[in-house]
């Protein structure tokens, strides 16, 4: 699919070498860099590259003001996706995870009016949203003092409140696109 309208209203990072890189700015994070590789096309693109800041100036502070780290739109076995992706080290608080999720997720919905208003195009309605969460594993303590939990996973990922969760072993760590999918 061709993404060149979604250009008309925002930044994009193109892929490179059939992969996109994926980075966390904070400067006490662990899980600094992930790549995402195995796109089908250079085609591929990435946006807000952690914007770390109020996105909408003109709405109070909260919940909805945070963003995730990077929106990855890409076509892969010719579906078309847009990823939402959130970079963490080994602790984070899933509520606010899922507050960035839903708070990106409604950006897209704006950029897709704007596109429908102002340039005749429903891309962005088109596409299957997927929610990512990458995180370094969490470093054990004395088994001695806790119990297993037994989580089911979410069967799919697509929706802020049923994220998926993908370990990485440190970072720089790099992951296929099928996983993500």
């Amino acid at each position: 699919m061709n993404f060149d309208s979604l250009k008309k209203i925002c930044i994009p990072h193109k892929a490179k070498n059939r992969a996109l890189e994926i980075q966390e700015e904070a400067d006490n994070a662990e899980l600094r860099r992930v790549e995402v590789y195995g796109l089908e096309t250079d085609e591929s693109y990435k946006f807000f590259d952690d914007a770390g800041q109020r996105f909408v100036c003109y709405l109070r502070d909260g919940s909805h003001q945070r963003v995730c780290d990077t929106v990855i739109i890409t076509t892969y076995n010719n579906i078309d996706y847009l990823i939402f992706v959130e970079v963490k080290s080994r602790s984070f608080n899933t509520v606010q995870v899922v507050e960035k999720f839903k708070s990106s997720d409604c950006f897209m919905d704006y950029c897709s009016c704007i596109l429908k208003r102002f340039h005749g195009d429903s891309l962005l309605d088109q596409l299957k949203r997927r929610f990512i969460l990458f995180h370094l594993p969490r470093q054990r303590p004395d088994k001695s003092l806790t119990r297993a939990v037994n989580r089911k996973p979410s069967e799919t990922h697509d929706s802020p409140e049923h994220f998926k969760r993908v370990k990485c072993r440190q970072s720089g760590v790099r992951i296929p696109i099928k996983q993500l999918i």
